[in-house]
């Protein structure tokens, strides 16, 4: 789910990670836990910094 959300919104760098987090975790739904999502979201972002 989280790289098919970092490919449809074209993220390249960490500085990106708020225009995945917000869909991300609105189809994860309110029981989502933001810090474990957001460490999910961290490493293809992390992998991609130039």
């Amino acid at each position: 789910m989280v790289r098919e959300e970092v490919a449809r919104v074209e993220a390249t760098s960490p500085k990106d990670m708020g225009r995945v987090m917000k869909p991300v975790l609105e189809r994860l739904g309110p029981a989502a836990d933001g810090k474990l999502v957001s460490q999910v979201v961290r490493r293809p972002l992390a992998n991609s910094d130039p």
